[in-house]
Parts: structure tokens; sequence; C-alpha cells
């Protein structure tokens, strides 16, 4: 797998065999789900669901997929006579490998799931199925075990069941993989499921960060209309100030300016009047300005 997937790309997954919850289900009912387990106009389904959460991108973080497998005859018949004993006297643990069909082609398949689920795009699309492995993907087999434990208090017996999904690391793994070294596993030490999630390459840096929070049409918003509209602004009617600024010489704009303000000094307003128009009349013709802004031979 290391040949088609950077290192980083591929997070290890794994959960706690035991269940978090007892099983609270009534003596009928356990005799009622036996029965139909080994009634051959019934079938019976186990699914496997995964979810997990992204850190990118942050718009579409968690994915979901849920998988099912039909149970074979013979594993039907063991879970029947699992839950059939399962009011012992004492505590007990009844352990039942699961022997599973494919749901559509009812061939058998080599465990429960494929090891490696790939997470896709956004919305998230979970493919339990690599396609570079050409089909030889490592299956993880697991098995369930149904505890009962009896305790017997003054005179009393309170009895408490729950379930175990422990399962084994597929032979296709490397043994040296330091992958599942901190799993989560049972006192006996057996793994619970174990996943290996493949996650796909974003973009990197400022971009890749604000890509993967608002999206391409946040960042298309940003830059074209607020960063565009900006620098647009800053640019806007420059050209029509390029013969204002960039001048050769300003020493015959300069008197002329500074006998303005001489005239208003000494109040002679009709000379003022007469220099102020022909200071207008050079800056609206650029013929005139061109002139003006000569420099001195």
């Amino acid at each position: 797998i290391s040949k088609y997937f950077y290192y980083q790309q591929i997070q290890c997954l794994s959960v706690a065999p035991a269940s978090n919850q007892l099983w609270m289900a009534s003596e009928p009912s356990k005799a009622s789900f036996a029965s139909a387990l080994v009634s051959d106009s019934r079938k019976a389904y186990i699914s496997v669901s995964w979810s997990m959460i992204r850190d990118h991108p942050v718009t579409a973080s968690m994915c979901a997929s849920t998988i099912f497998a039909q149970l074979d005859g013979s594993t039907r018949i063991n879970l029947s006579h699992a839950l059939n004993q399962s009011s012992p006297v004492n505590s007990t643990d009844v352990k039942i490998p699961l022997k599973l069909l494919d749901p559509k082609t009812k061939e058998k398949v080599p465990g429960l799931y494929r090891l490696y689920w790939q997470l896709n795009g956004s919305p998230c699309t979970v493919v339990d199925k690599v396609a570079v492995l050409r089909g030889n993907d490592p299956w993880v087999n697991c098995s369930l075990v149904l505890h009962t434990e009896i305790d017997k208090k003054e005179g009393y017996a309170f009895k408490s069941q729950w379930w175990d999904v422990e399962c084994e690391l597929p032979k296709e793994d490397n043994k040296t993989d330091t992958c599942w070294q901190k799993s989560n596993k049972s006192s006996n030490g057996s793994n619970g499921p174990l996943l290996k999630a493949i996650l796909q390459e974003v973009q990197s840096g400022v971009i890749g960060t604000f890509l993967s929070s608002k999206g391409i049409t946040g960042l298309y918003i940003t830059f074209v209309f607020l960063i565009g509209r900006g620098v647009r602004a800053m640019v806007a009617n420059r050209v029509l100030g390029i013969p204002h600024v960039t001048m050769p010489s300003i020493m015959k704009l300069r008197t002329l300016c500074d006998d303005v303000r001489d005239a208003r000094t000494v109040f002679d307003l009709e000379l003022e009047e007469l220099l102020y128009k022909a200071l207008i009349r050079i800056y609206r013709s650029s013929e005139l300005l061109i002139k003006m802004s000569k420099k001195l031979d």
C-alpha cells in the first residue's frame, strides 16, 4: 500500500472490543431470536458502521459508511446455541467465529470487512474497496463474544450480559507495523475492530487552509470581489495623474504659482485673476503643460 499512498495519508483506527452498553433483551426475545436464526425461511445479516471526523476539509469533516454481510449457516447455528445457553448459573463467555457471505453474490468472504477504507471528496465519500490493490485487499476477521456475568450477593443473583467484537490482525499486515501498538485491547489481549483510513491529499499553505474552511466560493468572493476591487480602486484614474506627477521640470509652473501668491500679497487682484486663469489654461491643455514643464537647456 505504501507504493500508492504517502505514509501521512494512512491513519490507523481502533476501538475497544467490549460494548459500552449491557444487552438488556428479555428471555422471550432471546428465544424468539434464537429460533429465527435457525429458520431456513429467513436470512441474517450483520452490519459494520464507521464514523470518522477529518481535519480537512472543515466544511465536510464527517465521514460515515456502513457495510453489510450475510451470516452463513454454521454461524447462525452457533449464534443460536449461544443465545440458548446465555442463562447459566455461573458466569460464562461464549465465542462465535463469524463466517460470512457476500449479500449479492452469496459467495464466502474472507472476513467481516476490508482493512483499508478511502475517504474521498467533499462531501465525504467512503470507498471500502481500494482500486489500486486490484482485489487483494486484506480483510479483518472478527468473532462475537457473549459475556454473561452472575453476581451472587446475599442469596440473590444479578445477571449482566454484553457483547464483545474481537478481531485479528490481517495476515497481510506487517507484524512490525507500529500502527496497532497503542490499539484498545480487551483484558485477554484481544483487539477490537481495526481500520486503516486512507485520506485524500489536500492543498497545504494559506490557500489550502482557506479552501478547506471557506471553499472555492469563498476564495472567489474574497479575491475577486474584495481584493480585486481594492487594487482597482488604488490604480483607478492613475493614467490621468501621470502628466501632473512625472513632469521633467516644474520651475516655470512654480514661478507662475509664486506670481499668483505675490499678486495677492500686494492686493493686485486683477493681476492675480489673470495669472490664475493662465495657470488653469495650462493645466487644461496637455500640449501647454508639456511645453511649460520641459527641462531648461
